[in-house]
């Protein structure tokens, strides 16, 4: 029995030893694919910007926010999402805020972005092109575009009657011939500079008599936003026949004129 089993083992061992050097076994599997996938940020909103004074403009000390959303549309999360601000000019006098983390930012998320631009004192008129340039790990994989009009404040005085009104002198407070009046003027420089030594030019008929005298009335020194008040007094000649005293008035400064000669004639004079 043990001589018939012997030969028999011998040949399979022989066999299986073929096999194994001349017909490698190999195992097939199911193929595995790797998704090198990016997020994809995008503005998803319109540009709004909130103005102060409604203007549509960035005025010279002026600020106003730029605000907007970005969207990541994408399938994968945004890392270390940052905004960085800048202009088409570098030397527009914008002053523009510092770099924004916003963060990382899910698939589907929204993100509002709020840039706080300042127009400096030396801004140039015209239009700036804004760019807010979005990073995504230190990637730049977005830029958002807005153009903004620009305005420069003279630093030039202008100056400007803002208010005017008539005073009798006299008992009754109507102005009637042959009685004094007084015209009051509110003074405003409207400009961006001081007006220095402020002097008044006034214009009248041959039937009014100033009685002020301008030289006392000449003011030293009038800083960019300040108003002052001056009062003229006048006498109204008694063949005076008109109902109403035109009286026309410039102010001007020491430097050039800076005052439009304006009329002043809506005083009612009492027949």
């Amino acid at each position: 029995m043990r001589k018939a089993i012997c030969p028999i083992l011998c040949i399979l061992l022989l066999s299986m030893g073929f096999l194994v050097k001349g017909q490698p076994i190999t195992a097939i599997s199911n193929p595995v694919y790797i998704n090198f996938g990016m997020p994809e940020l995008a503005l998803d909103s319109e540009i709004i910007v909130n103005d102060p004074n409604n203007n549509n403009t960035l005025d010279a000390n002026e600020r106003f926010m730029v605000s907007f959303f970005i969207k990541n549309k994408g399938n994968y999360v945004a890392n270390r999402v940052e905004v960085k601000t800048k202009v088409s000019d570098p030397n527009s006098g914008l002053i523009l805020p510092g770099n924004e983390e916003l963060g990382n930012i899910a698939p589907e998320q929204r993100q509002v972005v709020k840039r706080v631009i300042v127009g400096g004192p030396d801004l140039k008129s015209g239009v700036a092109e804004l760019e807010f340039q979005i990073f995504e790990n230190d990637s730049l994989t977005e830029v958002v575009t807005h153009k903004v009009k620009t305005y420069s404040i003279s630093r030039k005085p202008r100056l400007e009657i803002i208010a005017h009104d008539f005073f009798s002198l006299e008992e009754g407070k109507t102005i009637k011939p042959d009685s004094e009046f007084e015209l009051r003027i509110r003074l405003k420089n409207t400009g961006g500079g001081v007006a220095q030594e402020v002097q008044f030019d006034i214009l009248h008929n041959k039937h009014i008599l100033l009685l002020s005298d301008l030289k006392e009335m000449m003011i030293s020194e009038l800083p960019p936003n300040e108003v002052v008040e001056k009062r003229f007094k006048f006498y109204l000649g008694v063949n005076y026949k008109d109902t109403k005293i035109p009286i026309r008035v410039k102010v001007f400064d020491i430097n050039e004129g800076s005052g439009e000669l304006q009329e002043l004639s809506d005083a009612i004079v009492d027949k």
